[in-house]
């Protein structure tokens, strides 16, 4: 499949901007194999699959990323052509059926076109309080259960202006006795990566987090952003979601998360990048309720780090655990009033942060400030200011240091003798060169 067959220079308004990243940035030449090699026998049952990958991105990228993953936990994917629904047919005794769906920012909202570096550093910033907690999580409630709805309509029938539509389970090649799983991907705010498990949390069990309080309550409603209309919550409780199995749910899929992976297998990048997870343990008498840890090869990023699956207990066709323990992917299980994690998972990521790595280690010590305030009240209102004069000094020298290497090694001007595609790059890295800097040429 060839995902990035375009001519350049791409044509500007018609490619999605993480598209054109992905193709004409240098620094993106690992993510870019990354992807590529996710689409390795995936099938395009409709023949649009890479016109939309081009043009809107989020909803391709996560179906490889799906695609991937299932394959990565041993699963046996159906890839017959004819059989063009639902999203993933999953074979096996533990198989299950899985409509792929992606929750987008509403039409009148911020776009991510205008995301600016303040947002970037908002990452690094724990809720400062319910109210704006309340302005991200709700938004993300909202996008949610718009999304969830319309895949289950999709899936069991609807009937509309009367007349019955058939579901995807009534297709000849679906077993109905299978699980239904709607697998859903945030990308509904400028901030969705701070969401976290939150949003989910409370739409489908009613689990409504304080960050003020830093405990959870049950509730069974939400007000619309800008409206006084209710949205339900903990809709697991409703019957006429008992066909949904499970929710399998990431907030965390960004170029970021390539960028991670490249890292984790050793891979050059002029980027660092950080997980904030979530861990509220008592170490050494103080309780600490989350870690900021820097992505090495020696302490990576999963490709299931992020990755949720929220089970139904009132579903009517229970989803089997097996295969998602062996990957230690978080399971999620509620009985309405409480929650509870699965033992020995991945622990979940309350945000990730990808930058240059000039900027490392102040990230790591404000991540660690902020994430864990009630530990660090004294030292925090005189640091923040230092926090943000360094950012506006090395995010410039950064900057500086990044054209000059480029000028230097890559300019027009710069002579160098050719080196083999299987050579060792010139870098010292280590790497073939056509794995490493040959892209950058």
């Amino acid at each position: 499949m060839k995902l990035f067959d375009v001519q350049l220079p791409l044509e500007d308004g018609k490619y999605h901007n993480k598209f054109s990243m992905l193709c004409t940035e240098p620094a993106y030449c690992i993510e870019k194999d990354i992807i590529s090699d996710w689409a390795i026998n995936f099938q395009d049952k409709d023949g649009k699959f890479v016109n939309e990958f081009q043009t809107t991105f989020h909803s391709s990228f996560w179906e490889l990323y799906l695609h991937k993953a299932f394959n990565e936990m041993g699963f046996s994917i159906d890839f017959d052509p004819k059989h063009y629904a639902p999203d993933f047919i999953l074979n096996g005794e533990d198989g299950f059926n899985v409509e792929a769906v992606v929750s987008n920012i509403k039409a009148d909202g911020e776009p991510e076109s205008s995301r600016t570096y303040e947002h970037l550093l908002q990452n690094l910033m724990e809720f400062s309080s319910d109210e704006e907690f309340s302005s991200i999580i709700d938004e993300a409630i909202v996008r949610h259960s718009n999304s969830m709805q319309s895949k289950l309509k999709k899936y069991i029938g609807h009937s509309n202006n009367g007349k019955i539509k058939k579901g995807y389970r009534d297709l000849s090649w679906v077993d109905e006795t299978k699980p239904f799983v709607i697998a859903l991907a945030s990308y509904d705010q400028i901030e969705y990566g701070k969401e976290s498990f939150y949003s989910m949390l409370a739409l489908l069990y009613g689990i409504y987090f304080s960050p003020e309080k830093y405990e959870y309550e049950v509730k069974e409603s939400i007000k619309k952003p800008d409206t006084d209309s209710d949205i339900k919550l903990g809709i697991f409780k409703d019957e006429s979601f008992s066909d949904i199995s499970a929710v399998i749910f990431t907030c965390n899929l960004t170029l970021g998360k390539l960028t991670s992976l490249a890292i984790s297998q050793g891979m050059p990048s002029f980027k660092s990048s950080i997980l904030i997870k979530l861990l509220d343990e008592n170490i050494d008498g103080d309780f600490i309720r989350s870690m900021p840890m820097e992505v090495t090869p020696t302490t990576p990023e999963s490709l299931f780090d992020g990755l949720y699956i929220f089970h139904n207990p009132k579903a009517k066709i229970k989803l089997s655990s097996e295969k998602f323990s062996q990957s230690k992917i978080m399971e999620i299980t509620s009985d309405f009033s409480s929650f509870t994690f699965s033992e020995g998972r991945l622990r979940p990521i309350r945000t990730r942060i990808t930058e240059r790595r000039p900027l490392k280690e102040i990230f790591m010590r404000e991540a660690e400030l902020q994430y864990n305030r009630h530990l660090y009240e004294e030292d925090i209102a005189n640091e923040e200011k230092y926090f943000q004069d360094f950012m506006d000094i090395e995010k410039k020298r950064s900057d500086e240091k990044l054209t000059k290497f480029y000028s230097e090694r890559f300019g027009e001007k710069h002579k160098r003798k050719k080196t083999g595609r299987n050579a060792p790059c010139p870098c010292n890295s280590g790497i073939k060169y056509k794995k490493c800097c040959y892209f950058l040429t």
